[in-house]
């Protein structure tokens, strides 16, 4: 059975693969979508097409929300870094917030620039405060990825 999921979690993510490759976006989200659903991180493979550049971050965002609903604590942090900034480019400062001071509790220094942005935009000042303090921790010299 073990073998049995594995092999098709792996033909869904190489048909999500040739679904962008000939420009059928739609429906290689759908498929990506169900996989997130089930927590299946081979989903993130696909998701670094150039092809997909011009999804709207909304969209990828339900996406990485839909994995990290079924991951919760086990969304590698890496991944709750992209889910943070793809909730600022969708205005959520809230969620940016969230997701960001996660993803730099991990030493995800690709955050930082979220964390700025939460800084500016949040509604309250302890949180821009604590956000500045993040991005400053994490672009430190001496900081996790250096």
């Amino acid at each position: 059975e073990g073998e049995a999921l594995a092999y098709e979690r792996g033909h869904q993510r190489r048909m999500a693969e040739a679904l962008i490759e000939v420009g059928e976006v739609d429906a290689a989200l759908k498929i990506l979508s169900t996989m997130a659903a089930r927590g299946d991180l081979e989903l993130l493979q696909p998701l670094t097409s150039p092809q997909l550049a011009d999804v709207a971050p909304e969209r990828l965002r339900a996406l990485l929300e839909r994995l990290e609903e079924a991951l919760r604590d086990n969304l590698p942090p890496p991944v709750r870094s992209e889910l943070a900034r793809l909730c600022a480019l969708t205005s959520d400062v809230e969620c940016a917030r969230f997701h960001g001071f996660r993803a730099a509790s991990r030493g995800q220094v690709q955050v930082a620039p979220v964390l700025q942005w939460v800084a500016r935009e949040h509604p309250l000042e302890h949180v821009r405060r604590a956000a500045l303090r993040w991005s400053q921790t994490l672009l430190s010299p001496g900081a996790p990825d250096d």
